[in-house]
């Protein structure tokens, strides 16, 4: 596939000219605040991309013309067991197309949605459970609950005035479509106020929480756990170890260096219980990722990956052609065996791999770890240790 669509997308979209991109940025020009030179690469990444898709769309609609397309089933019903993944939704040139092929591209869709709706019943239910408290409350007091409010919440409360409400408006100007400060400082204070009474509110009834006997049912939805191939990719730590770590990364990218560091730290200090693995996703802004990560698959052919990506990491701002074979040297590398490697250009295709693999689970950014296939959303020190913990205990 990836050679596919080297071959009949990216080959055969012409890259824009600077010419071109004058005349695109002459006439929208009125849109567009920044001058030409500042965002001139910008512009030809997008022009790049939009010539992409026209291709794409010219691929796809004659893949589908010589095809033979047969839809079976495009019933809406969401599936409920094994046998309903298995249902046949349609068959494509003799190549049959399942439910659960279709489910599986949307598992990360549809498990944001599940979490929106999750953050929105907990919310509610935590606005709830401030109620109850604070009628036992007032109630054991032998007061009402305004009683109550007055006493302990009413005093707390931060009186707001004119500079918080400027403050606020000047920091999402863009939430005030236009409108000048003056029109909506009345609206701004009144809502600015309301939530101070509410935080003050929610702060009390926080202090009553320790006493109370609290349960609550509502579980978190869990992230999809992905099942991503490791085989054959720059590893530190036995394939025996419970749990598996894996980063996708751009050695172009700045939180990637420190993460990289982090993860390999914690790693080791779970010793044979957690291995880590590391792939590619080099990023299209990033001019010079996509001939690092080639680079650093040459050093792994020789046994040195991790030593060779730490230099790449270290000098992360100037990646061109000629430091990339300077820091092979300082690697320790066979560096005609490396110089031959890079020039072939079949490092490309394990690349091509890890980027193709990281899309397939919904990888859009830098770095983006898994700890036993799922995604982690804090990606410090802490937050890696907790999900490790998490997982171990889940295996037992």
């Amino acid at each position: 596939m990836p050679q596919l669509l080297q071959a009949e997308v990216v080959a055969k979209a012409d890259e824009p000219t600077d010419e071109e991109l004058r005349v695109f940025y002459e006439r929208n020009r009125q849109g567009i605040p920044e001058p030409f030179e500042k965002i001139k690469d910008n512009l030809r990444q997008y022009m790049r991309v939009q010539r992409q898709q026209v291709q794409m769309t010219i691929l796809t609609t004659d893949l589908r013309t010589s095809a033979k397309i047969e839809v079976v089933d495009y019933s809406p019903k969401a599936p409920a067991t094994n046998a309903d993944l298995a249902r046949l939704l349609a068959v494509v040139n003799g190549s049959k197309v399942t439910l659960g092929d279709v489910e599986e591209t949307l598992r990360n869709s549809t498990y944001e949605v599940r979490k929106q709706i999750f953050d929105i019943e907990r919310s509610a239910l935590d606005a709830r459970i401030d109620e109850v408290l604070l009628t036992e409350e007032a109630k054991r007091r032998n007061i009402t609950v305004d009683a109550l409010i007055d006493l302990e919440v009413a005093p707390k409360v931060a009186k707001v005035d004119a500079f918080d409400a400027s403050k606020f408006y000047n920091e999402n100007k863009d939430r005030f479509e236009g409108r000048p400060f003056l029109e909506v400082r009345d609206e701004l204070l009144r809502v600015l106020q309301n939530k101070a009474r509410f935080d003050a509110r929610s702060a009390y009834a926080a202090t009553l929480r320790p006493a109370a006997k609290i349960e609550i049912a509502l579980v978190e939805p869990a992230p999809p756990a992905w099942e991503i191939d490791v085989t054959g990719r720059p590893t530190i730590g036995a394939a025996t170890a419970p749990v598996t770590i894996v980063v996708f990364s751009d050695f172009e990218c700045a939180k990637c260096a420190a993460t990289h560091q982090i993860l390999e730290d914690v790693a080791k200090s779970y010793g044979p219980k957690v291995r880590f693995v590391a792939r590619h996703f080099p990023l299209e802004q990033h001019a010079n990722a996509y001939r690092a990560a080639q680079a650093a698959e040459a050093a792994f052919e020789q046994g040195k990956y991790w030593e060779y990506s730490r230099l790449l990491y270290d000098n992360q701002k100037n990646l061109a052609e000629d430091r990339l074979r300077e820091l092979a040297t300082q690697a320790g590398l066979d560096r005609q065996r490396f110089d031959a490697a890079l020039a072939s250009g079949k490092m490309a295709g394990s690349v091509d791999r890890d980027v193709n693999d990281g899309a397939r689970i919904g990888v859009t950014g830098t770095p983006s770890v898994y700890v036993n296939g799922r995604a982690v959303a804090e990606d410090t020190a802490e937050g890696l240790r907790a999900a490790i913990d998490k997982a171990l205990k889940a295996r037992g």
